[in-house]
């Protein structure tokens, strides 16, 4: 599934940086919009104890719950679920432009 398709309140899985691992780490949440002018989705998720809202850019979607899917494991995270694409369909290629000289 490509990630420029995903609905409003989708389930999904994407990375988010830590600084306690200091590293990408896998995260659960649910899409409120696609934005496809800046490349990226506003996930609504659970930090601690609090929800917060983030841009996450499409590079860093992973999978969408998917109750017929492929059982999947992400980290600590694990359930029937399809991944996401990002390919060139779903990103201005205006930064990849090659130029004759």
């Amino acid at each position: 599934m490509n990630v420029k398709d995903l609905k409003e309140n989708d389930q999904v899985v994407f990375k988010v940086y830590s600084d306690i691992f200091e590293k990408k780490i896998y995260e659960t949440g649910t899409v409120v919009s696609v934005n496809q002018d800046s490349h990226a989705v506003d996930v609504c998720w659970l930090e601690g104890y609090k929800n917060r809202n983030d841009m996450v850019d499409y590079e860093d979607m992973v999978a969408k719950y998917d109750k017929d899917g492929e059982y999947m494991k992400f980290g600590n995270i694990s359930g029937p679920s399809v991944l996401l694409e990002c390919d060139e369909r779903c990103l201005d290629n205006e930064s990849n432009i090659e130029v004759e000289r």
